[in-house]
């Protein structure tokens, strides 16, 4: 792979062409191309997940806590975290919300 420039569906198609149990070593500068460095402006940092109270997910919903706690297993995003506790992802109540409002 020296001084050529492989994207990856030329690494993709490369690695199937090898045997089951294959390995295989690639320089860290073959790979950061093929995979962009993340130097360009076209790749946004994705930022991690938080979980939402019931309070602040009721709150972004414009409903009631109580009805946040009726409707929790409606809901995909909502996550018990144990016998008293639900969360809700933020990344997915704000997904769900974009479908839903459309």
């Amino acid at each position: 792979m020296k001084g050529t420039d492989y994207t990856l569906v030329d690494m993709r198609r490369a690695v199937k062409a090898l045997p089951p149990g294959s390995s295989v070593t690639l320089p860290r500068d073959a790979l950061l191309q093929a995979i962009g460095d993340g130097s360009t402006s076209e790749q946004a940092p994705e930022q991690a997940d938080r979980l939402l109270t019931v309070r602040e997910a009721a709150k972004r919903l414009g409903v009631s806590t109580r009805y946040v706690y009726g409707h929790a297993d409606d809901y995909p995003f909502a996550r018990r975290l144990g016998p008293k506790t639900l969360r809700f992802s933020e990344r997915g109540l704000e997904k769900w919300l974009a479908r839903t409002k459309q």
